[in-house]
């Protein structure tokens, strides 16, 4: 070890227990994220709002934060504390960032069955006119447009906020309602509670802000996933 405080804390079992639990749940979540173990979720009963944060610690080492002066921000809650400090939170989200930090499924939850055209559900789901909000909509079925009444309210206040953001830009949504099966597992894409979103310019510079600007206008569950696009998911 090159540092003595480091040591000390690592002799302590409960530290131990902490970074364990950190590299348990990020680990999980990926997988779940990316479709590849949705069923481990029901073995983290146990888990707390306090462990699924704990990813959190990595950051604040690696930019000389000490989480003793953390105190009980989050990362929700970036708009003061020692991280504001690090000019690396302004507010955008980071790539990899989730808001909240849980699981998709904890905070949206499960699906109920794959929502395919003819079924009572289906016709539960509404089908989005908005001119501000451009659909790619590379199946040809306008599958895109189709969604939950809660994500098109989110997206709806979301096309506001890009539209005034950067004028001449306006929200592009690559994947909502899944009819194809493209997702793994149980995505809540085949429920039309998420979509996948960019900007027209589909300048990836925009995404930490457009995914902060996700989260100001109300969708529940928000994943800067990658250098392509946003990940946004509704509840019920």
């Amino acid at each position: 070890m090159d540092r003595a405080d480091e040591e000390e804390r690592l002799r302590d079992a409960a530290y131990r227990e902490r970074i364990g639990r950190a590299l348990a749940q990020s680990v999980l979540g990926w997988l779940v994220a990316t479709g590849r173990a949705f069923s481990l979720v029901e073995g983290l009963d146990d888990f707390t709002s306090e462990d699924v944060a704990l990813p959190q610690d990595g950051f604040e080492a690696e930019n000389g934060v000490d989480d003793e002066s953390w105190g009980e921000h989050s990362l929700d809650d970036r708009s003061s504390g020692p991280l504001a400090e690090t000019g690396l939170l302004a507010g955008d989200l980071l790539e990899g960032q989730r808001v909240p930090a849980t699981f998709e499924v904890s905070t949206c939850g499960p699906i109920a069955k794959r929502i395919v055209r003819g079924d009572a559900e289906f016709d539960q789901l509404v089908q989005s006119a908005n001119a501000a909000i451009v659909f790619k909509d590379e199946e040809g079925t306008g599958a895109d447009r189709i969604m939950s009444a809660r994500l098109e309210a989110g997206l709806d206040a979301l096309a506001t906020k890009v539209s005034s953001e950067w004028p001449g830009v306006t929200l592009r949504v690559t994947e909502a309602w899944d009819e194809n099966g493209e997702h793994a597992g149980a995505s809540l894409h085949y429920e039309g509670r998420a979509a996948d979103i960019t900007t027209s310019d589909r300048d990836n510079k925009r995404l930490g802000r457009l995914g902060r600007l996700a989260v100001e206008s109300g969708l529940d569950w928000v994943f800067y996933e990658n250098k392509v696009h946003v990940h946004v998911s509704v509840r019920n």
